[in-house]
């Protein structure tokens, strides 16, 4: 689970940005949209917005960037650079270090882990565990690529000492610790933060959760989506699985048993009527047949079946391929406790202004994303941030230009 991301000098942000699923004191929605643990609360989803090129497909590059180099860091090799992208309006910032912290749970744990880097190397680095109250340093390091592993058992540190062996100053610790089997959980962590986007096609669909792949998971996340899907109301009466054998085109021997491979198809059923006025159900091919838009919702809702089964965390650019109401009925499938039982969180960015909704979002879920017209820098901002009245018409603020949101909420607030 997400709690904070925080961004300093990169892509389009200058200045240190915090992106927060930390529940404020707002009291709306809450046994829908939160998640409590503890005294602590945390937020379901998020909503971000923002002109084009005002940055917020930034926010979630950054969080990706993160994870990526997590993941990959120590794949760097001596002669290489760093691939961190700095704020380029200001050519300060070009030899400044971008800057990533990151808050979160796995595993029931609190972490907090963070770096700096420069094209050339690692300056800083930590990781911080908490839990039960207590927190202590997992591992530090300073710009002189000194690591300080005094808070853990002598064990551990040995452990530790013994991976400094296999690192360098391009490389992140944590990359290299993460073979450790203690904090590989973290590794796999970052993976799955890694993964967003909204650009599925049957073919990743197919080849990533059906076949080959078909196991009793798969088939259940299946069977939950054709659900949900008939849930919806597109005139689908039934959806299935086809195992069909076929011949590449690029095969020209007409020995089906020798060369056919075997393949999987989705189809959904309608029901047809008949010229007697009967009713018969027939067989559609999902992927030719079924409009484009309740295609991307198939898709898209295979992938956060997924994450909801696991707990785990969907992120989402452009959210705007959907109708409104199955974007709405989409958001409520990660604030319903039936179908997200685990607190999956859902973090996506759309221009669809119909969901800036008072009765669907808390305030503290709704973000904004600016661009300085001086220095063409992001600034990012929640609308909790703009006081506590729950009439304001943000939808009618926000078109009002693209800063418009802001003084109308402002002046309510004041009124």
């Amino acid at each position: 689970m997400l709690v904070e991301f925080s961004v300093e000098n990169f892509l389009s942000y200058r200045e240190k940005v915090t992106f927060s699923m930390l529940a404020s004191n707002d009291e709306t929605h809450e046994d829908t949209n939160i998640i409590s643990m503890g005294e602590n609360r945390y937020l379901k989803s998020a909503v971000i917005y923002g002109a084009n090129a005002s940055g917020k497909s930034n926010l979630l590059m950054a969080m990706n960037y993160m994870a990526s180099l997590v993941c990959s860091s120590q794949k760097i090799r001596h002669d290489e650079l760093i691939n961190v992208i700095p704020f380029k309006l200001d050519t300060e910032c070009l030899n400044k270090p971008s800057k990533f912290e990151i808050i979160f749970y796995c595993d029931n744990v609190k972490y907090a882990y963070g770096f700096s880097a420069t094209k050339k190397a690692i300056l800083t680095e930590y990781l911080y565990s908490s839990q039960n109250d207590e927190e202590y340093a997992i591992f530090t390091r300073n710009p002189n690529n000194q690591f300080d592993f005094s808070e853990n058992d002598e064990k551990e540190r040995g452990i530790f000492e013994f991976l400094l062996d296999f690192s360098t100053e391009k490389i992140l610790f944590l990359s290299t610790a993460g073979s450790y089997k203690k904090l590989s959980n973290i590794i796999d962590w970052f993976h799955d933060l890694f993964e967003y986007t909204l650009r599925f096609s049957d073919s990743y669909i197919l080849s990533n959760y059906i076949y080959p792949n078909s196991n009793d998971n798969n088939l259940k996340i299946i069977d939950q989506v054709i659900q949900w899907v008939k849930d919806i109301d597109v005139g689908i009466s039934d959806m299935h699985l086809k195992t069909e054998s076929y011949i590449p085109k690029d095969n020209n021997s007409y020995d089906e048993d020798k060369y056919a491979s075997i393949r999987k198809r989705i189809y959904s059923t309608h029901d047809v009527l008949n010229k007697d006025g009967s009713i018969t159900r027939v067989d559609f091919d999902f992927k030719y047949d079924e409009s484009i838009g309740t295609q991307n919702f198939f898709y898209i809702a295979v992938v956060a079946a997924e994450k909801i089964s696991r707990g785990s965390i969907l992120i989402i650019d452009e959210l705007d391929s959907l109708h409104t109401l199955l974007s709405k009925y989409f958001i409520s499938l990660f604030h319903n406790i039936d179908t997200n039982p685990k607190h999956s969180q859902l973090i996506f960015t759309t221009h669809d202004t119909n969901l800036l909704d008072l009765s669907l979002f808390r305030r503290d879920q709704i973000w904004f994303t600016e661009k300085n017209p001086e220095t063409g820098a992001t600034d990012l901002f929640s609308l909790y941030e703009f006081g506590d009245r729950t009439d304001v018409n943000v939808e009618k603020g926000y078109l009002a230009g693209i800063y418009g949101a802001i003084p109308i909420i402002k002046g309510n607030k004041n009124d």
